[in-house]
């Protein structure tokens, strides 16, 4: 909707070139699709909503759980912290 009212009227809409436009989540329609494959990893899609059909292999080793388990509770934890919320939430802890 944003490219029909704000970008295309200014070529006519002739120009099928694809841009970016700031805080959209696609691409318009109107213009050339990007190169890239439209999965929900590349799209801000969430999880819940994804139709694709991605293959998911659990982990057993014990060793690798823990150690991006606890990697994802610190890049959880400094993300708080750098947003400034660290003081709004509780420090997360990663439990075996």
């Amino acid at each position: 909707m944003l490219d029909i009212l704000k970008f295309q009227p200014n070529s006519s809409f002739s120009d099928l070139h694809t841009i970016e436009i700031p805080n959209e989540r696609g691409h318009s329609f109107l213009r050339r699709q990007p190169s890239f494959p439209r999965t929900c990893g590349r799209l801000p899609i969430p999880s819940e909503y994804c139709i694709c059909r991605m293959k998911r292999v659990p982990i057993i080793d014990k060793q690798i759980q823990n150690r991006y388990g606890h990697k994802l509770i610190d890049y959880i934890n400094k993300k708080l912290k750098e947003e400034g919320f660290s003081s709004k939430c509780e420090n997360f802890e990663f439990r075996q």
